[in-house]
C-alpha cells in the first residue's frame, strides 16, 4: 500500500507542467519506476538529466535513454564518481545561485550593452 502510492505521487510531480527529474545513482534497472519515467516522456515540457556515475558503457537502459536523441533527455557522464555525486552536480551543472554574485553578473552584462556615455557624448548629443 505505501508503495502503490508514493508511485502515485512520483507519477503525478513528475507529469507536471515544465517538470524535471533528476536522476543522481539510478541504474535504471526497476521496470516500476522506469515504466512512470517513460510515461512522463509523452509530457513535451518534461526534461530527464541523468548523471551517470559509471559510464563505461554498462548501462543498457542508460544508453537506450542517450540513443534516443531527445532534446529533454541529458545524460552527464563521468567516470569520477566525485564529479557525479550530488555534491559535484551542484558544483559543476548547477548554476551557482548565490544573490550577490548574480547580481554582479546582471551588472556587468548591462553596462556592456548600455556602456555609460560620458559627459562630452552627452553634450554632443544635444547639439
Amino acid at each position: 500500500m505505501p508503495y502503490s502510492e508514493l508511485f502515485r505521487q512520483f507519477s503525478q510531480a513528475i507529469h507536471r507542467s515544465q517538470s524535471v527529474l533528476i536522476c543522481l545513482g539510478y541504474s535504471f534497472n526497476d521496470e516500476h519506476v522506469n515504466d512512470i519515467i517513460y510515461q512522463a516522456l509523452s509530457n513535451p515540457s518534461f526534461t530527464l538529466i541523468i548523471a551517470n556515475y559509471n559510464s563505461n558503457g554498462d548501462e543498457e537502459k542508460i544508453k537506450r535513454l542517450k540513443e534516443l536523441n531527445d532534446s529533454r533527455i541529458h545524460v552527464i557522464e563521468s567516470t569520477n564518481s566525485e564529479q557525479s555525486s550530488f555534491i559535484g552536480f551542484v558544483k559543476n551543472v548547477m548554476p551557482d545561485l548565490y544573490e550577490e554574485e548574480e547580481r554582479e553578473v546582471i551588472k556587468s552584462t548591462m553596462e556592456k550593452l548600455y556602456p555609460k556615455k560620458s559627459h562630452e557624448d552627452i553634450e554632443d548629443a544635444s547639439e
